[in-house]
């Protein structure tokens, strides 16, 4: 367990030596822009997300050097139109950066876009020289972290989007079980019981998805039927929540008969999560087995799934008859649909395509919603307010740092909106410990580094 705790930190450290020493070699400035991109795709979970991250980094990079050209082209001379529609785009960009899917590349765009701005002080010359050096740094910080956690321990999102569903699959069967402990001892269903995935395990799966299909090809090839799985584990959630509602509604105990009726629908079900959880369970522990030892693995190990009768329970005469048959079609539902989530799991872990469902595609969405959602514009408006106030402190007021208060301002304004359950003050703080060790670094131990190699080996 330490050895693994260390692989990350000395990847880290080899990948942000490894762009600031090359930086420093071929003579570029600011080779502290390549490190920015390590340590950024750095702080993400797998191979898959800082894949993605670096490409959004590019993309945003890229878009970032076209906006400050086109601008400086066009309001160089005007500084009123500049300011004002550069602040349309400040809105468009903040607008879209809680996009889960390209928010971070909308981010870098305003970010890279302000510093080229700032940095080139409006000259055709040094704006050129400043943006080609952010596309230099950016893509040689990127190819360096993605040389060495490609090659060294890579962690592969798909083992971890494998990983989440076992660990759900394994949390299930626990909840199904007691719950057929609590009908053979109470003669009832627990109520303080949650059938339903929560919003964040949901969210996850996404996310790790979306990961998983920038380094896996397995995932990749088959994502259409990833896809499919997530839309289930969606229904489940409707589901569960109905399940819920008819416990609530149920106050007598169950009949003997109903009870029978009740264990062996929960016992088909926790068999169907058993057999997703040998599935996953042997894919984990061995990623490279082939699909001819992973079938003969299953046909040694697959439960079988008894065949119920829910009849005690959809034509009982009792009062609360509606909340039973309500019980007896979710739990019915809920089985159904994991022999389906299996049946897709299995198909996409062996790569097969799906013989008998048709996978439905999503209708593609348009170009432009004309809906808006208030609380990014309240986060527009706020980003505005904060853009018009540091330019007028740098118009009005003669403070150190000049123009640098419209860049910082508009960047760690960005940065706190895009961590909402972050306190500003926690963020302050931080930036004040950070901000003075890097200064002492650089008054007690930069100076006395004369070589490269020194420096390198300080990093």
């Amino acid at each position: 367990m330490s050895t693994r705790r260390w692989v990350m930190p000395l990847k880290v450290a080899t990948a942000l030596t490894l762009s600031i020493v090359i930086a420093l070699a071929l003579g570029w400035n600011k080779p502290y822009w390549a490190a920015f991109a390590v340590i950024v795709m750095a702080a993400t979970e797998t191979n898959g997300h800082s894949l993605k991250k670096g490409r959004h980094r590019i993309i945003g990079t890229f878009a970032g050097v076209i906006i400050a050209f086109v601008l400086i082209d066009l309001f160089g001379q005007q500084p009123l139109a500049f300011l004002l529609v550069y602040s349309l785009i400040i809105a468009v960009c903040i607008y879209q950066q809680t996009n889960p899917k390209n928010g971070y590349a909308w981010t870098i765009g305003l970010m890279v876009s302000c510093v080229i701005i700032v940095m080139g002080k409006l000259s055709a010359e040094q704006t050129f020289a400043i943006a080609a050096l952010r596309l230099q740094e950016t893509i040689l910080g990127v190819i360096c972290f993605s040389f060495v956690f490609s090659v060294f321990s890579p962690v592969s999102s798909r083992i971890v989007l494998l990983n989440t569903l076992l660990s759900n699959a394994k949390t299930k069967q626990e909840k199904i079980e007691q719950a057929i402990i609590d009908i053979q001892s109470n003669e009832m269903l627990s109520r303080n019981v949650s059938w339903s995935d929560s919003l964040k395990y949901l969210a996850r799966i996404d996310d790790l998805l979306q990961a998983a299909k920038t380094d896996s090809y397995q995932i990749n090839s088959e994502f259409p039927i990833w896809e499919t799985i997530r839309n289930e584990q969606n229904q489940w959630v409707l589901l569960g929540g109905h399940l819920s509602e008819a416990i609530n509604l149920i106050d007598e105990k169950f009949t003997t008969e109903q009870k029978q009726a009740l264990i062996a629908v929960l016992t088909a079900l926790k068999n169907r999560y058993i057999n997703s959880i040998t599935l996953l369970s042997y894919v984990v522990e061995n990623p490279q087995a082939t699909n001819h030892c992973i079938r003969q693995y299953m046909v040694d190990n697959t439960l079988f799934v008894a065949p119920f009768s829910l009849d005690s329970l959809l034509n009982c005469k009792e009062l609360q008859h509606g909340a039973l048959m309500m019980l007896a079609q979710n739990l019915a539902k809920m089985d159904a649909l994991q022999a389906s989530i299996y049946q897709h799991l299995t198909q996409a872990i062996l790569s097969e395509s799906p013989s008998e469902i048709t996978l439905k595609k999503k209708p593609s969405s348009a170009l432009f919603n004309i809906s808006l959602d208030s609380e990014r514009l309240i986060n527009v408006f706020k980003i505005l307010v904060i853009f018009w106030i540091s330019v007028g402190l740098w118009l009005f007021i003669p403070m150190q740092g000049g123009v640098m208060i419209v860049l910082l301002s508009l960047v760690f304004g960005s940065v706190a909106l895009s961590l909402p359950f972050v306190s500003p003050r926690y963020i302050l703080m931080h930036m004040i410990v950070w901000s003075v060790l890097a200064l002492f670094q650089y008054i007690f131990i930069l100076p006395h580094l004369s070589q490269l190699w020194q420096l390198g080996l300080f990093y």
